[in-house]
């Protein structure tokens, strides 16, 4: 089975659904999902030199005051504590990630098991360290952590080398009319928008892995 996941970094939902995924594959006892990180950007726009946290940017989003966005962000933290992650909106924050989907597409010229494991370690780093994802000696130093090459990966970033291929995925995105993410795509065949539950998720899985493509369109209208 071949999953692709459209997700940014800076997005809660990213992480809390990719959480539930892998706990719906380990569920059923599947090890050998080909797992396929494509790049999206909440904001391609966004200043590369500008940050601000989630309050803020709760606030400036929803018209919240100071201590609904930090309600809303508790709840966040809460649902991803069930999850079993640590998500810790005093120092996360929210800016450009374009070079840390770069990292992420260099990761994944290098194997599966390392895109995989660099996209563990960016979220962590977003969400659980606060460390700044559009910084290139933060990323160099991400990489190095899990056993990458410092200078492939300083290289890589100081020259744009994969910038294309996360514009590639963008457009594709595009093209199956993304407007947000978490976005989940299964075989080609279905798709799941959002953090979605774990039995969410083995409903799908299991659709797929028991019926050929033809009933597809009942899973759709189920």
């Amino acid at each position: 089975m071949k999953i692709e996941i459209w997700s940014d970094f800076v997005c809660p939902f990213c992480y809390i659904g990719k959480a539930n995924l892998f706990q719906a594959l380990a569920e059923l006892n599947i090890d050998n999902a080909e797992i396929v990180w494509r790049s999206f950007e909440l904001d391609p726009t966004y200043p590369a030199n500008e940050r601000h946290n989630h309050y803020q940017l709760l606030q400036d989003k929803y018209q919240l005051d100071l201590q609904a966005a930090i309600d809303k962000c508790a709840q966040l933290a809460h649902i991803g504590s069930s999850c079993g992650l640590n998500m810790n909106f005093e120092t996360a924050y929210y800016g450009n990630t374009f070079l840390a989907q770069q990292l992420q597409q260099y990761a994944t010229t290098l194997s599966s098991a390392t895109a995989t494991q660099i996209n563990e370690a960016l979220f962590q780093a977003s969400f659980e360290q606060g460390r700044d994802l559009h910084q290139i000696d933060t990323l160099v130093d991400i990489a190095q952590e899990q056993g990458l090459d410092a200078d492939a990966v300083r290289t890589a970033l100081s020259t744009n080398a994969f910038a294309t291929q996360v514009r590639v995925d963008e457009t594709a995105a595009q093209e199956l009319n993304v407007s947000g993410v978490p976005f989940f795509g299964f075989d080609g065949r279905l798709a799941v928008a959002g953090a979605q539950s774990i039995d969410a998720f083995k409903e799908v899985i299991q659709h797929i892995l028991h019926h050929d493509a033809s009933d597809d369109a009942k899973m759709l209208r189920h």
